[in-house]
Order: structure tokens, then C-alpha cells, then sequence
């Protein structure tokens, strides 16, 4: 792949968590939780698509997962509803932003329902869904946003509603920091994800505290 030019959105809503640990974050090669976490949300998306639930290539987990969340979706949500649905940021303010895919879009009568199905455990996913509600928002000309995040493997869920305003107070922050030209990396939890690892924040980490770096590399294979 090219490397892209600074005029080309950059920034994945998916991303925003990890960005908002370290501006300097990039994701690296999916693990085989992530490659796990595509096969389901494939099966999900074939699901609603053509309401016959398919568990073909899923672990015995995975299945009961991802009926539940195909199951919640059902009953949750209208049917209006979409599912893959590719949108572009609509604003100056987020232009840096890639096109965003939802994996369930709801658009109610004052309000639009975006949905992340999600294979693992909570992770502090508030930020990537603060993004989709903006676009959300924006494409349906809507004032309020509802984000859930359901949980196939704790069968969870997760809701949040936003304005506009509450969200961008959300995602601005993050955006601005990453697009700093003086922007630092930091230590965090998302380090063994990121493609730098390691690199000079843990350097800067063994001079200050040994402890923690010799935890992190710990951790490294």
C-alpha cells in the first residue's frame, strides 16, 4: 500500500480509542482475536441482511454470541434498519476522518441508533462511538444520537446519547492531539497492538521506571 498523503483521511473511528491513549498510535497486523471478531461480524451482518441465521465457520461460543446479538438487533431496532452501512464524514472539522462502516444504523424519528457489535470484553470504546454518532447525526439530520455496543461474549450491553455537542466534546480532543505537528507517543494498554511497538515512550519508561517497561516487553513475543 502506498503511504498516503496528508491531504487523505487518515484517521479510523475504530482507532479513536487507542489514539486517545497515544496520539501516535497505528494498528498493526490483526491478531487472531481480531480475525475471530471479523468472522463473526460477517456472520452478523449475513444474518440481517437475510434474517437466517448461518453459524457456519463459528466456534461454539462464537455461535451463541453472535445469535444473541443478532437476536438483541432484532428486537431492538426497527425495520428500517441497516446493516454495513458505509458513511463518509460530512465536515471540515472531521474531514481527517476515513469513511466509517456501521455495523447497525437505525434512524428514528428524532433520533438515530448506531450499534458496534463487539466480540470481546469492554475496552473503553466510547470514543469510536462518539464518531459514528456524529455522522450519524449529520447524515440523518438528526439532533440526538443512542451508541450501543453489545457484547456478544458477556452478552452485554452498553448504551450512550449524545448531542452534537456532547459528542464532538468527545472526539475534538483526541483529533486535535493527533494532529499536532509536536505530538509524543505514551505507554498504555494498547501498546502491543500498535506497529511502532516499541518505541521511544518506552525507552523514555526504562530510564523512569523499569518496572513497568520489563512488564509491557514482558508481554511482547
Amino acid at each position: 500500500m502506498s503511504e498516503q498523503s496528508p491531504e487523505e483521511p487518515f484517521i479510523r473511528a475504530s482507532a479513536l480509542p487507542m489514539l486517545n491513549k497515544c496520539p501516535c498510535f497505528e494498528s498493526g497486523p490483526p491478531g487472531p482475536p481480531a480475525i475471530r471478531g471479523t468472522i463473526q461480524h460477517k456472520r452478523l451482518e449475513a444474518a440481517l441482511k437475510t434474517t437466517i441465521f448461518n453459524d457456519v465457520g463459528l466456534w461454539a461460543k462464537e455461535k451463541v454470541a453472535v445469535k444473541w446479538a443478532y437476536d438483541w438487533v432484532i428486537a431492538n431496532t426497527s425495520p428500517r434498519r441497516k446493516s454495513e452501512m458505509k458513511l463518509a464524514p460530512i465536515g471540515e472539522d472531521i474531514s481527517m476522518m476515513r469513511n466509517m462502516i456501521f455495523d447497525v444504523i437505525d434512524e428514528g424519528d428524532d433520533v438515530v441508533h448506531v450499534i458496534d457489535y463487539k466480540g470481546g470484553l469492554p475496552h473503553g470504546y466510547e470514543p469510536q462511538m462518539a464518531a459514528y454518532a456524529v455522522v450519524g447525526m449529520r447524515h440523518f439530520k438528526k439532533d440526538k444520537a443512542k451508541s450501543t455496543l453489545i457484547y456478544g461474549k458477556t452478552q452485554t450491553e452498553d448504551s450512550c446519547e449524545y448531542t452534537m455537542e456532547e459528542a464532538q466534546a468527545v472526539i475534538q480532543p483526541i483529533i486535535q492531539r493527533v494532529c499536532a505537528e509536536d505530538k509524543k507517543p505514551s505507554v498504555c494498554d494498547f501498546c502491543d497492538w500498535c506497529k511502532k511497538y516499541p518505541c521511544s515512550a518506552h525507552e523514555r519508561s526504562i530510564k523512569g521506571d523499569p518496572r513497568i517497561i520489563a512488564k509491557i516487553f514482558g508481554n511482547k513475543k
